[in-house]
């Protein structure tokens, strides 16, 4: 009988470990998810922000790539498991974003080219209001118009 007396706050030492592992593996990965941090910086500094969805694009090799709306116009995150994968594929984009990876690039709006981070974000277009945005919170573009 006091056997089973101690296993029961056993298994509930253990449940209330594994929770608390949990909420903190949750906590940090929510620190450090750059996507989320994104959208949580766009939002504090005013901007409407809408999660389209996941995107894809064949000219970058992040894992992780979504499309979302700043102001309702159309922004493209791309997440990189480290900021060398990251770095290596911005390398390959020109200053004006006519080449990607050696390819000629049309564009249909003039391109604008963010990195951050884990990140690299375009937005295609010439609203000012979302350039603004996305440089409060990502800096200067490196590459676009």
């Amino acid at each position: 009988m006091n056997m089973k007396a101690n296993i029961k706050p056993a298994i509930i030492g253990l449940i209330i470990v594994l929770l608390l592992s949990f909420m903190i593996f949750f906590i940090k990965y929510q620190e450090t998810n750059e996507y989320n941090k994104l959208v949580k910086d766009l939002e504090e500094k005013g901007a409407k922000v809408e999660i389209v969805g996941d995107y894809q694009h064949v000219s970058f090799s992040a894992p992780i790539k979504k499309h979302i709306r700043i102001e309702y116009e159309s922004v493209f995150v791309f997440e990189y498991e480290n900021v060398e994968s990251a770095e290596l594929d911005a390398s390959k984009i020109s200053g004006d974003a006519s080449r990607m990876a050696g390819s000629i690039m049309v564009w249909f709006k003039p391109p604008h080219l963010y990195k951050k981070n884990e990140l690299i974000v375009l937005y295609l277009g010439d609203n000012e209001k979302v350039i603004n945005f996305l440089e409060e919170v990502l800096g200067e573009q490196f590459a676009g118009a």
